[in-house]
């Protein structure tokens, strides 16, 4: 029995299920791109679900969605008022239609708002009916769009920024692939632990091509605490997919390594995930990662984040 479970511990570990299938060729493009979103886009039959658009788009698409919102829906009402008649408008002063339209139009803010200036008020039943419609509509509005600041607001994301390049490069003894990340925000990571895999189109026995995995093992999968940058390395050994492989032999085999990182964000309370991968032009050799940070007498240690992608070549000192 204990062999067995070996057995099939080696198993999951040489051919880990991330999902994505064996079956994908040359035709995949990469799995993750480089701002840590999956590559697949799905057609036929998928649903759109308007709370997972609004809560996952950039705050400007948001903001000029609100604004559309707000200025369509209260032109709708102000259409409403005028084919109502502007003359059960108490108070509306206007010589012309577009006059009087622009008016009604911000007759209904102040309605949609519940501002009410009182210069303006519905006179007659279709222009109060309307109007009690435009207020509700105001209430209903303004409920979902606190639900959806706070949704946004409350959503923890992590702001892991990842080197834009991994490096094969001596280590020890040997070589390594590396990579590097550090935490863009200033809140505190804890509990980090970082997964490194490799995928690549393997040769099968009729000649053709199949998507493989593989886990890439690496020196250090977890640190406690999360301020400075951390540098992932994976080292080249003999039990490693990456043993003896040549640049000519990565492109060949059109490999992508994928790195998943998660940890505990201090300040949401809650699990926060990222990714990233490297394509074999992506990865450079026989250079190091330069330092990030430097120290100051006196002062807290800066950690320059412009300088994630620094390297030197592997004769100069100062590997971080």
């Amino acid at each position: 029995m204990a062999i067995l479970r070996r057995k099939k511990e080696d198993l999951n570990r040489q051919a880990p299920d991330l999902g994505f299938g064996t079956l994908l060729g040359d035709e995949a493009e990469r799995f993750i791109t480089r701002d840590g979103t999956f590559n697949i886009r799905k057609v036929g039959g998928r649903g759109y679900y308007a709370y997972e658009q609004l809560v996952e788009m950039s705050w400007m698409h948001f903001f000029l969605l609100v604004v559309a919102y707000f200025v369509g829906v209260n032109l709708l009402f102000a259409i409403g008022f005028g084919l109502i008649g502007l003359e059960q408008i108490g108070g509306m002063q206007h010589n012309t239609l577009w006059g009087g339209l622009a008016q009604a139009f911000f007759f209904s803010v102040q309605t949609f708002t519940s501002v009410g200036y009182g210069a303006m008020h519905p006179t007659g039943l279709g222009a109060n009916a309307w109007a009690s419609f435009d207020a509700l509509v105001g209430l209903m509005s303004f409920a979902l769009a606190t639900g959806l600041f706070f949704a946004r607001f409350s959503r923890p994301v992590a702001k892991i920024a990842f080197s834009s390049i991994g490096l094969i490069t001596p280590f020890q003894e040997g070589t390594s692939f590396m990579m590097r990340m550090v935490n863009r925000r200033n809140n505190h990571l804890i509990n980090m632990e970082a997964r490194m895999m490799l995928t690549w189109l393997g040769r099968t026995d009729d000649g053709g091509r199949k998507r493989q995995f593989a886990t890439l093992d690496l020196d250090l999968n977890r640190i406690s605490l999360f301020p400075m940058n951390w540098t992932l390395v994976h080292p080249i050994t003999a039990d490693s997919p990456l043993w003896q492989k040549t640049a000519d032999d990565l492109r060949d085999m059109h490999i992508e390594v994928l790195v998943m990182v998660k940890g505990f964000d201090e300040t949401y309370h809650q699990e926060v995930h990222a990714r990233a991968s490297y394509l074999f032009d992506e990865i450079q050799w026989n250079r190091r990662f330069a330092p990030m940070y430097r120290s100051v007498p006196g002062q807290p240690t800066i950690v320059d984040l412009a300088r994630l992608d620094a390297t030197v070549p592997v004769e100069a000192k100062g590997n971080d």
